[in-house]
């Protein structure tokens, strides 16, 4: 075997430079601190014959734009690219199939997203701060994604969630102030808490028929929300569900045994006229549940 060579551009004195990195016979990695904060590393080429990138390995190289992967890539670590602010462009070879914890986390010149058909896990942060991402579509075999995968995505607009997710997790699209469209798909069971907290420009999610549990503070400070349609399966409205959701006119709650409203669940929403609800069963009303929501009539079915 000879040795692989991994080419770069760097820049010195301002100016591009091409550079060959050696790795000596029997390599079959990247390691941890061979680039990590190259400050100078502008584009990386990496051959045939490594299979995995390690944990940090390209951490805060903040003017890496292109990375090149080969096929025989099968495995990238945690935080590989973390905080690669100028990364635009990478391709994710198909062998690997979990997109780990931070591994894009503060890219925030990626996009579109790179994820390939045969991705079936999204770590925690994977791509937090992706502040380029405007849209968003996973495939298909992804079963789990995981705390914040997006979070802070502050251009993204669009997103859809595949069919094989029952869970989506605590604080996924926190902060994605422009997030305007989502697409949740039947067989979703649960929505974690905070999850679509300060997405500003939300006016409106379907939630599937499916859906059996809404966590604490899911659409918090969603300002623009007008109305929401609770499914029946839903039975506990979770406390600051909608807290300060100041646009929030109408709430439409099909279950026939609500048990529990939370405390501040409509805090301060400050256009609610209508909550259309059962509650014959309700055993638990939360403190300040409707507080400021001066113009409210509920509507007891």
């Amino acid at each position: 075997m000879s040795e692989l060579q991994v080419k770069c551009t760097i820049l010195r004195d301002g100016q591009e430079e091409e550079k060959v990195h050696l790795f000596r016979e029997g390599v079959d990695r990247i390691g941890e601190t061979i680039f990590r904060m190259r400050e100078d590393l502008v584009k990386i080429f990496i051959p045939n014959g490594i299979v995995k990138i390690d944990e940090y390995a390209f951490f805060g190289c903040s003017n890496l734009q292109e990375v090149i992967l080969p096929d025989t890539i099968r495995s990238i670590g945690e935080g590989a690219f973390s905080q690669c602010k100028k990364l635009f462009k990478i391709n994710i070879p198909q062998q690997v199939r979990e997109i780990k914890e931070k591994t894009f986390y503060g890219c925030e010149s990626l996009n579109p997203q790179p994820l390939h058909e045969y991705v079936v896990k999204i770590g925690e942060s994977a791509f937090e701060g992706c502040k380029a991402l405007t849209s968003l579509i996973i495939p298909d075999r992804v079963i789990e994604i995981g705390n914040r995968a997006f979070a802070q995505c502050t251009n993204l607009v669009i997103a859809s969630i595949p069919s094989n997710i029952t869970r989506l997790s605590n604080e996924m699209f926190e902060g994605d102030s422009n997030l305007a469209q989502i697409t949740l798909p039947e067989g979703l069971e649960e929505i974690g808490a905070r999850i679509f907290y300060k997405c500003v420009n939300l006016k409106s999610s379907k939630l599937p028929n499916s859906l059996k549990v809404l966590e604490n503070s899911a659409f918090a400070y969603c300002e623009n929300l007008t109305n929401l349609i609770i499914p029946s399966g839903v039975i506990e409205i979770s406390n600051g569900l909608c807290y300060a959701c100041t646009n929030l006119e109408k709430v439409l709650v099909c279950s026939e045994d609500i048990k529990r409203i939370g405390d501040r669940a409509f805090y301060d929403c400050k256009n609610l006229v209508e909550v259309i609800a059962y509650m014959d069963n309700l055993e638990y009303k939360g403190e300040d549940a409707f507080y400021g929501c001066n113009n409210l009539k509920t509507k007891v079915a």
